[in-house]
């Protein structure tokens, strides 16, 4: 990931500005007034980046931990625990338990390990299918969109599903 950054200053150049409802007469989507964010919950979001970063991102994670530059980042080992039950949720199938930083389910069959994000402005959804090869990102500058709706039928294409 050689653009991305939790520091505004350093994406300038290329950051999405963040929608939400409007409560006014119009109910639309709006530019936020609400941006950048207090940095006190840095740790859990404000990751600034863009689709080839993170195709970068989901590509090391499906091959093992090793970069496209063959770079190991992770070593396999860490997998077993990362993508290793620890709890359950009590969500659906496809977020039925969670590993370490990553929830873990079954979707159509298949193996899928998710993570999503939101924050005023923005939703995001990771899914990999590691036995498939399978792993997309979808990243939104709103917050006010069904991201399920997106999501799974992209993952349904990939999987040759028409269901």
């Amino acid at each position: 990931m050689q653009s991305s950054s939790f520091l505004k200053q350093e994406v300038e150049a290329y950051i999405a500005a963040p929608h939400v409802l409007g409560a006014t007469h119009e109910c639309g989507g709006c530019v936020s007034s609400v941006f950048p964010y207090n940095r006190a919950h840095a740790p859990s979001s404000t990751l600034y980046t863009h689709a080839e970063d993170m195709c970068q991102y989901l590509s090391m994670h499906l091959n093992g931990g090793t970069a496209g530059n063959g770079n190991e980042i992770l070593q396999p080992g860490s997998y077993d625990e990362m993508w290793k039950p620890h709890a359950q949720t009590g969500y659906d199938p496809e977020n039925a338990q969670i590993g370490l930083g990553w929830f873990l389910g079954e979707y159509k069959g298949s193996r899928i390990l998710s993570h999503s994000g939101w924050d005023t402005g923005f939703l995001s959804n990771l899914f990999l299918l590691p036995d498939e090869k399978i792993a997309i990102s979808v990243m939104s500058n709103c917050d006010y969109v069904n991201m399920g709706g997106v999501c799974f039928p992209i993952l349904d294409l990939l999987l040759g599903s028409n269901i």
